[in-house]
């Protein structure tokens, strides 16, 4: 190729060049159709996405479409984000359908937690058995995010379950999150995580080792290669033998911690660590859990002094005290994002303006006429991608969106809303074409769409903290906090007679102020703003 390359530069140059005009018209065009051609007008476009994804909602096991099957957190969390406001069931049933079925399936680890990157089948049981860190910061948001509109307890038990794997066998001991584990160990694919029915019997005794198989579906014939089953919860129990399956649990998973492991990918992510910040921040909020908190602040603080550039900007990739490759757009989003909800979560008003910093860093370093992925003083390209979609992760143009209409909502920064809308009105028409590769995108609109609310709170700081409590473990998709020193609209809200208060505020005004964190969230649910 190299020789064919030089031999045609020296004595055909100017066919070529012509080639690569060629080339580069081609790529111009693949932009215009990302974008697609004019539409008619939607009044509800968020709301016409989720509808689309839930009749593409397989309706026997959930999940989008048949094998292979991917979780696609962003599709599902458009879809609850829509359900909170409209109450529709139709939304609410592809939801939970989804969400059960993943999680009683073998796409998601019984023994250790975490969940793999997708399923081979269509019924979540036999997942190609590699572990991504992207998908289990997405899952636990969403998880949790639903166990904050429901209460329903298996929903709270996958996410800490997850977060205990990433707790456990994920973490860097400087507060990093490592990206990934393979799929296979000692030559074969899902050896680590696989079980016989002897192998369970030999941990738990022959009475409580049936009883484990029943429960797992662990038979003589497996689900998998060589008679071997991928756990997975085959009957449902009651509450005694929830409580048995538990201490089970904890010693297969000691009896399992003595086989080979998969290698594990080393690397720390910026983005990534991103996703899984926001994943304990949720998580977090929605149980108040501390130790959730520490770990986001760690890693929040591992990102910032080993992945920073020296004009502010973010490194990509760190990995054995090297850092290396200026951060895409996604990288900066993300970590944007999972900063404003640290921020939300504890008022330590360094990570909000981190966040200012880097949606300042996005629109001087990805926007022209629009974001692009790569940044304006990276690699030169021949073709600069703009790379809108979303896939298994949000794009970093709606993950930039998201953050801008955030952050206008803190600030009242007219350009961040600008933004945002410059490109909503870009990718609407592909949005109402490909509903699954702008989920996360119309959830940005959707945020917009209802008018968030700015909840601020004023006063002694940690009183303030329990005043957010109530608020913090509802699910209220449209809403940003914040302490009232920190933010414009915060000049004019004052404590009330020493005590702790909350302004709740849309459109730059603001109601009366409460003190009491259940009248706080009575107010907020009941959409009187």
């Amino acid at each position: 190729m190299l020789i064919a390359l030089s031999e045609a530069w020296r004595h055909r140059h100017d066919e070529l060049r012509d080639t690569i005009v060629q080339i580069q018209q081609g790529f111009r065009q693949f932009d215009q159709a990302q974008q697609g051609g004019p539409t008619a007008a939607v009044e509800d476009l968020p709301a016409q996405t989720a509808h689309a994804l839930t009749r593409d909602t397989d309706p026997a096991h959930g999940g989008l479409g048949g094998a292979p099957k991917f979780p696609n957190p962003s599709c599902y969390d458009l879809m609850l984000r829509v359900y909170e406001r409209s109450r529709e069931p139709s939304l609410f049933d592809a939801l939970e359908r989804t969400l059960d079925h993943m999680a009683a399936g073998g796409i998601y680890d019984q023994v250790g937690g975490g969940f793999a990157r997708y399923s081979v089948d269509a019924h979540w049981a036999v997942p190609h058995f590699e572990k991504m860190l992207y998908d289990n910061g997405q899952l636990v948001k969403l998880y949790a995010d639903a166990y904050r509109l429901t209460g329903k307890r298996t929903w709270r038990c996958i996410f800490e379950e997850t977060l205990a794997y990433i707790l456990r066998d994920m973490t860097h001991p400087e507060g990093g999150f490592y990206a990934s584990e393979d799929a296979d160990s000692e030559g074969q694919e899902g050896k680590f995580y696989c079980w016989m029915p002897a192998e369970i019997k030999a941990v738990l005794g022959e009475s409580e080792g049936a009883l484990a198989c029943r429960a797992y579906g662990v038979t003589e014939r497996g689900n998998f290669e060589h008679g071997a089953t991928v756990l997975h919860r085959a009957v449902e129990l009651d509450a005694l033998e929830e409580t048995q399956l538990a201490g089970w649990r904890e010693r297969l998973l000691a009896a399992r911690a003595r086989r080979v492991r998969p290698a594990r990918d080393d690397n720390i992510l910026t983005g990534w660590n991103g996703l899984m910040i926001a994943g304990l921040c949720a998580a977090f909020q929605a149980t108040g859990v501390p130790e959730y908190l520490s770990a986001a602040k760690r890693a929040a603080n591992f990102i910032g002094n080993e992945l920073t550039l020296a004009d502010g900007g973010v490194f990509r990739v760190w990995k054995d005290g090297v850092a290396k490759v200026p951060g895409f757009l996604e990288d900066y989003a993300f970590l944007c994002n999972a900063l404003l909800d640290l921020y939300e979560s504890c008022f330590d008003r360094r990570y909000l303006d981190r966040a200012i910093e880097l949606a300042t860093l996005i629109l001087d370093k990805f926007w022209e006429d629009g974001l692009y992925f790569t940044p304006c003083d990276g690699e030169p390209l021949v073709h600069r991608p703009r790379a809108p979609y979303d896939s298994a992760s949000p794009s970093g143009i709606s993950s930039s969106a998201f953050a801008f209409v955030r952050l206008h909502a803190l600030t009242g920064r007219d350009l961040y809303l600008d933004r945002a809308e410059h490109e909503f009105r870009r990718y609407e028409t592909a949005a109402g074409s490909v509903p699954s590769a702008f989920a996360h995108l119309m959830a940005a609109s959707d945020f917009v769409q209802r008018g968030p609310l700015g909840i601020v709170f004023a006063g002694e700081k940690d009183s303030a903290a329990v005043l957010a409590t109530g608020v913090h473990r509802a699910y209220l998709p449209a809403r940003v906090l914040a302490f009232a020193e920190h933010v414009p609209i915060g000049r004019e809200c004052h404590p009330v007679d020493g005590r702790a208060a909350a302004y709740v505020c849309r459109n730059r005004t603001c109601a009366a102020p409460m003190t009491e964190g259940n009248a706080l969230l009575e107010y907020c649910l009941s959409g009187r703003v």
